[in-house]
Order: C-alpha cells, then sequence, then structure tokens
C-alpha cells in the first residue's frame, strides 16, 4: 500500500506546470498539422507554374516595416526621385 501512495505521489509530481503547457500546445498544433499536407501538396505543383514576377523578371517581394511607437515622418522618407534622391536624417546611416 506504501508503494502505491509514493507512485501516486511521483506521478503528481512529474506533471508541473511546464509540462502541462507544453502538452497544451502540443494539443493546439495538432489541427494546424493537418493542412500541412495540402501545403506540401501545392508546393510541388508551384513549381510546374510561373511565380510573380516584375516585368524585368525579377521576383515580386513584399517587405512589412512596424514601427511601435511611430516614426518621424519627414525624417523617414527620402527627398528627390530616381538616382538623385537624398535619404532623411532617419535613414542617413545607410547612405554608404
Amino acid at each position: 500500500m506504501q508503494s502505491n501512495q509514493n507512485l501516486a505521489a511521483e506521478r503528481l509530481a512529474s506533471l508541473t506546470r511546464r509540462h502541462f503547457l507544453r502538452g497544451l500546445g502540443a494539443c493546439l498544433a495538432l489541427p494546424a498539422f493537418e493542412s500541412i499536407g495540402s501545403l506540401s501538396a501545392l508546393a510541388a505543383g508551384a513549381t510546374a507554374t510561373k511565380l510573380a514576377s516584375t516585368p524585368t523578371g525579377a521576383p515580386l517581394r513584399m517587405a512589412f516595416v512596424y514601427f511601435p511607437n511611430g516614426a518621424i515622418q519627414p525624417n523617414w522618407w527620402p527627398k528627390g526621385e530616381g538616382k538623385e534622391f537624398e535619404l532623411g536624417s532617419t535613414l542617413q546611416p545607410l547612405a554608404s
């Protein structure tokens, strides 16, 4: 009887908050794993189709920049157009 109590106490001690949260995360991720199979099938088919590109043939790309506290707009945007532009004070370290 004493060994059964020790075994139950060990099991309870082994269930830590970290183990619980790790298991919970795995349970939440399981439905997403089902959709991965369809994505890999799409990727296999995408190699046969032409990817989006610019008129010059360069691949299309997109970037998102997030400023949690905002930016000073007049210092952010460059002045001028084409090769004759001047960087604002915020982007001055990138001039070289």
